[in-house]
Formats: structure tokens, C-alpha cells, sequence
């Protein structure tokens, strides 16, 4: 996204330090594009809708917003929904026509609580991208990118994405490609998509590198960890395909686990969703 171009970004909001730290993030990015930061409170309504309870947390959220404002130096507006965590934050996201849900995880449970097959399911509703941040400070940039690369995937939209999340920085996408045992001419078929992703993000002027994921020496889930803090990555940004494919390995067990173990911000895009 060039500079300049008045945009917008949904940061679901619990009050804890985590959710904070994704509303720091998010006033980052805004500050950098003239944008502006929607801030979500989801109130649960099951087994019904408590009318004193969503005035009063729609007052909480008002003074948590405008305290925050004036902190950050930023525009935000403040969003009191009833239902439920796992639809409201993507569809709220989908009706304000944000660019993007940053999205503070932790080890807690319930409603307001995001972790784990939480975050996953907020991700795979979601048809807008998802940050997710398990930090106690801000993301700051997007000038280093880790993209696992699943040869059996459907790449072209999270490809153009972390160009587009790079450039700003003219960053470097690290290409951690990943490929199972497939015969001779698959094998072909899939090195020479590497190759031509790699010539894509170079004609784009941005620097790539890319390595293998080697079987047998550990899981996906650690090689993808080791070699994002091997170069010191900002941001992982993981392609999601909503539907069961059965070939691919960057399936949602994988993507959850990195969820819940990654201290490295994660950039989920779901893929079957555009």
C-alpha cells in the first residue's frame, strides 16, 4: 500500500495488556498511511442480551478510546457488538471495510480471550487479513518477511500480499518452501514455481531468499520458528486454505500449532476467502 492512502484497521479489544499492545501496533501502521483504528468490544449474547451491560461497556469503551487517542495521536472509533468472538470481529471487519484485524493473543481463557483454535477460527471466518501478536511490545515493521512456501497451495494472494506488506520497508521475503515426496515431474512443476515466485518478488525490486524445509530433522511447526528467528524475522505470514486439502501441508493443525507457540507476530491471510 503506497504511503499515504487513507485506510482502516479493526483491534478486537479485552482491556488486557496484550490487546493493548495490538492497538500500539495498529497505531503504527495508521500513523504511517493517514488511516484510522477501529476498536471492537464483543459482548456475549448468550443466553440473552443484557441492555445494562452493553451501555455500560459501550461507556467503557468510549473512555478507553479517547484515553488511548490522545496517547497514541491517532483517530479511533469505538465498537460495542453483542455475539459471539469466533463471527463478530470478522464480519465487523468485512461491514466497516477495514484493510486489516490486528489481533492481541494470550494464554487466557473465555469469550474475550483469544488463543489458539480461538485465534484459528477467527482467521479461517475472517475474508480480511489477520495479524496476530503474542509480544509485549509493538509490531513496528514489515521490512523482514518469513512466507512458508506450500508448493501444493494456492500462493498468488498471500504472494501479493507480503510484496505489498514489503515494499513500504523495501524489505526482504525469506521463501521457506516446503515439499513432500512427489515424483520426478511434480517435483519439476514445483521447483519451477519457486523459482518463478522468487523471479515475481525480485522484478518487484524487493530482495528474496529462500530455503528448504528438510523431513525427518523436526517438525514443520519448529523448522518454520528456528528459521524465522535464524533471520531475524519481523512478521510470518501464513497462507490458509479453507477447504480439506488433503496434499497440502500448511494445513490448519500446523498453522494452530504456531499459534499457540510462536512469539514471532503472524500474518494469517485465508486464501479461499479471495
Amino acid at each position: 500500500m503506497s504511503s499515504g492512502v487513507a485506510y482502516s484497521l479493526l483491534v478486537p479489544i479485552d482491556y488486557s495488556h496484550k490487546s493493548i499492545m495490538a492497538l500500539a501496533t495498529a497505531a503504527r501502521f495508521v500513523n504511517k498511511y493517514d488511516g484510522i483504528v477501529h476498536v471492537l468490544h464483543i459482548i456475549d449474547d448468550k443466553p440473552f442480551i443484557d441492555k445494562e451491560k452493553v451501555e455500560s461497556e459501550r461507556h467503557r469503551l468510549f473512555e478507553f478510546a479517547q484515553n488511548q487517542q490522545k496517547e497514541l495521536n491517532i483517530t479511533i472509533i469505538p465498537n460495542v457488538v453483542t455475539g459471539n468472538i469466533f463471527t463478530s470481529i470478522g464480519q465487523t471487519a468485512r461491514k466497516l471495510g477495514t484493510q486489516m484485524i490486528i489481533m492481541g493473543i494470550h494464554k487466557l481463557h473465555g469469550i474475550q480471550f483469544i488463543i489458539g483454535s480461538f485465534a484459528l477460527r477467527v482467521s479461517l471466518s475472517s475474508t480480511v487479513p489477520v495479524l496476530l501478536v503474542n509480544r509485549n511490545k509493538p509490531v513496528e515493521k514489515f521490512e523482514r518477511i518469513v512466507l512458508p512456501f506450500d508448493t501444493n497451495l494456492q500462493m498468488d494472494w498471500m504472494i501479493r500480499r507480503s510484496i505489498e506488506l514489503a515494499k513500504d520497508y523495501n524489505g526482504i521475503i525469506y521463501l521457506f518452501s516446503i515439499l513432500g515426496s512427489m515424483s520426478f515431474f511434480r517435483k519439476r512443476k514445483a521447483l519451477m514455481k519457486i523459482k518463478n515466485t522468487i523471479d515475481l518478488i525480485r522484478s518487484e525490486g524487493l530482495r528474496c531468499e529462500n530455503d528448504f524445509f528438510h523431513w525427518g530433522k523436526a517438525s514443520l511447526t519448529d523448522s518454520i520458528m528456528r528459521f524465522s528467528e535464524f533471520v531475524n524475522t519481523d512478521i510470518i505470514a501464513l497462507p490458509m486454505d479453507y477447504g480439506k486439502n488433503q496434499t497440502a501441508f500448511l494445513n490448519s493443525q500446523t498453522v494452530m500449532n504456531l499459534i499457540e507457540n510462536s512469539s514471532i507476530p503472524l500474518y494469517v491471510l485465508n486464501q479461499r476467502k479471495y
